[in-house]
C-alpha cells in the first residue's frame, strides 16, 4: 500500500519569501508605515482611505509575504458584489464564483505581479489562494488564512460582523475600504464601516488606520483631483 503525501501545516508551509522581496510591502508615507506596523502587530485590522493610497496594494503584499513565509496557509479574498455610481450592470452570466471574478480583478492582477505567474498559479492550483462570494461565507470557518475583505465601503454592516467571525485559529483580518465612497444608499451619510471602526477601536489585538491624501501614492495628480472634487478629508482622523 503507497503511503499518502505528508499534507500537514508544517510540510505544506515551505519558505518561498525569497521569490517575494520584502520591498514590495516597503511604506513610503507614514500613513503606511503605519498600515504595515499595524498589520503585524494585531491579528484584525481595519484600514480607511481615499483612492490611491495603497490600502489594497499593501494588504496584498503583505499577505504574499505571509503565505510565502508560511505563516498562513491560505489567502481568502472577497468583495462585496456592488457595482460602483448609479449605472449598475445587472445580473452577471456564470455561476456565483463566476459572478465575483470581474469585481476582484484589481486584487489578483496585484497578487500575480507580486508573486509572478508561476507561483501565483501554483498557490491557486493548490487552493492557497481562493476567491470566495462574501454572500455565501456564512457557517465558514478559515483556520491559518490571510483573509482580505476588500472595498468594505460597500458592505452592510452585518457582512462585516460576518466576516470578521469567519477568522478560526492562527488567521489574521484585513478590512480595506473607501468610507467617503459608499455605493450604498444611506441617509445623512451613515457608513457601516465607520460605524464598525468607531465600536472597535478600543478593542485589544484590533488595528485602526486612516490614510489621508498625504498617503496618495498612485499618481501625484489624484491627491489634487480629489481635493479639487470633494473627495478627501482634509486631514486623516
Amino acid at each position: 500500500m503507497s503511503r499518502r503525501k505528508n499534507t500537514s501545516r508544517q510540510t505544506r508551509n515551505t519558505d518561498f519569501s525569497k521569490m517575494v522581496p520584502e520591498t514590495v510591502v516597503k511604506a513610503k508615507t507614514l500613513g503606511q508605515a503605519a498600515y504595515i506596523k499595524a498589520i503585524l502587530s494585531n491579528e484584525v485590522v481595519f484600514c480607511s482611505g481615499c483612492a490611491g493610497t495603497g490600502k489594497t496594494f499593501l494588504a496584498i503584499g503583505m499577505a504574499a509575504y505571509s503565505l510565502c513565509k508560511g505563516e498562513v496557509d491560505k489567502i481568502v479574498l472577497t468583495r462585496p458584489i456592488v457595482s460602483s455610481g448609479s449605472r449598475k450592470l445587472g445580473a452577471l452570466p456564470g455561476d456565483v464564483k463566476e459572478k465575483i471574478a470581474p469585481y476582484l480583478v484589481p486584487v489578483v492582477e496585484s497578487l500575480r505581479r507580486l508573486l509572478g505567474e508561476q507561483l501565483y498559479y501554483k498557490f491557486t492550483s493548490e487552493g492557497r489562494i481562493v476567491a470566495e462570494p462574501l454572500e455565501l461565507m456564512r457557517g465558514r470557518t478559515f483556520d491559518h488564512s490571510f483573509m482580505i475583505l476588500d472595498e468594505a465601503q460597500n458592505c452592510e454592516y452585518e457582512d462585516i460582523i460576518m466576516f470578521v467571525t469567519r477568522m478560526g485559529e492562527g488567521s489574521k483580518v484585513c478590512i480595506n475600504g473607501d468610507t467617503d465612497q459608499c455605493d450604498l444608499n444611506y441617509k445623512d451619510d451613515y457608513s457601516p464601516l465607520e460605524d464598525v471602526m468607531d465600536r472597535v477601536k478600543n478593542l485589544d489585538r484590533f488595528g485602526l488606520v486612516h490614510l489621508s491624501e498625504d498617503d496618495i501614492v498612485r499618481n501625484p495628480l489624484i491627491k489634487s483631483f480629489l481635493k479639487a472634487t470633494g473627495h478627501t478629508r482634509k486631514t486623516s482622523r
